[in-house]
């Protein structure tokens, strides 16, 4: 009786509330204001099948998805239930600054753009429309949220990596970049491509995405670690 009643409140907030907002636009993956267009070396490039910053913006602007109705149901009924979740703050880790922080989503249709992967740009999280009917996507959208949490509170994130995990220098050509992550390297992780010609961004060393940096290890551990739901 209680899940019944959590799905028409769900449903009704979706109705009514303007909380979640699910964006058709290109531009905030055109833009350059977080720096990751400009980190796309040409080894980073050619994983991405181009040869330009100019033919990788071509293929954003033909791949977002517009959802129907129950698409944007979906999104917003997996939201809500992590708001339902048993969430914990850590070290670095305000769970009631995290609850504050808004939703916002814009979805791809294929995989020409970042391989479909799951990632945050500026403050909206990116998933692949293939997402939203998955069963993983609560913690999907969660874990991106937490990406979204870390870019926004960076001094309390960078304080905890400083204190925990050693910097060994700064991104080198044939490191894959992500744009969950930052520029430097820090001793036991690694996202480097097999070759100077990798077959796509999963072509990489290490598969384990855990172990590509800090920022992703802090995500992956909260959420294996942490009593969530």
């Amino acid at each position: 009786m209680n899940n019944r009643l959590n799905i028409i409140r769900d449903i009704f907030s979706f109705l009514y509330l303007k909380n979640h907002t699910i964006n058709s636009n290109c531009c905030y993956l055109l833009t350059n204001n977080d720096g990751f267009l400009s980190r796309l070396d040409k080894i980073n490039l050619y994983a991405r099948n181009c040869r330009t910053i100019k033919e990788y913006k071509s293929k954003i602007m033909r791949c977002i998805y517009k959802p129907n109705v129950i698409d944007r149901l979906q999104i917003h009924l997996s939201i809500e239930s992590i708001k339902r979740w048993l969430l914990k703050s850590n070290e670095w880790l305000d769970i009631n600054l995290f609850k504050k922080l808004p939703w916002n989503i814009i979805i791809t249709n294929d995989d020409t753009y970042e391989y479909g992967l799951p990632h945050t740009r500026l403050n909206h999280i990116v998933i692949n429309c293939n997402d939203i009917y998955s069963k993983d996507l609560p913690t999907i959208l969660f874990h991106e949220q937490l990406h979204i949490y870390q870019k926004n509170y960076s001094k309390k994130v960078n304080e905890y990596i400083i204190k925990k995990f050693t910097k060994v220098g700064v991104h080198k050509p044939m490191d894959r970049v992500n744009p969950d992550t930052d520029d430097y390297l820090y001793l036991g992780f690694n996202s480097s491509f097999r070759s100077t010609k990798p077959k796509n961004l999963l072509d990489v060393e290490i598969s384990d995405p855990k172990y590509d940096h800090p920022l992703e290890f802090m995500v992956y551990d909260y959420i294996n670690n942490s009593i969530i739901k």
